[in-house]
């Protein structure tokens, strides 16, 4: 998550949080990459209610423990990383690995 974080240029939500976590792992569903992460299923777009439920789970644990902050908005809550977290934002290993966000927040 931090890396996801990390490379988005503005707060996101955790809807937009477990999206992109979703595209990541099964890119290959999206013509992002030529294989998913976790390996080719048919039931892959099943995983998605549970992992936003792991996500929603992880972000509250990310504010608890000073990594993330989180503010409400009109379009909901949006949470953003804290300086106490790792920020990959210079790095060009999380911009290789997260294609959909340079697409999507640019």
């Amino acid at each position: 998550m931090t890396l996801l974080f990390g490379v988005s240029n503005d707060a996101v939500t955790a809807d937009r949080a477990a999206a992109y976590d979703f595209i990541t792992i099964y890119s290959s569903s999206f013509n992002l990459s030529d294989r998913a992460l976790n390996g080719e299923n048919d039931f892959g777009f099943s995983e998605f209610t549970v992992r936003r439920e792991i996500i929603a789970k992880a972000l509250k644990k990310m504010i608890v423990d000073g990594l993330l902050t989180v503010r409400r908005d009109r379009s909901g809550f949006k949470y953003t990383l804290t300086k106490n977290s790792i920020d990959f934002r210079p790095g060009e290993y999380a911009h290789s690995t997260f294609p959909i966000l340079h697409q999507s927040s640019g």
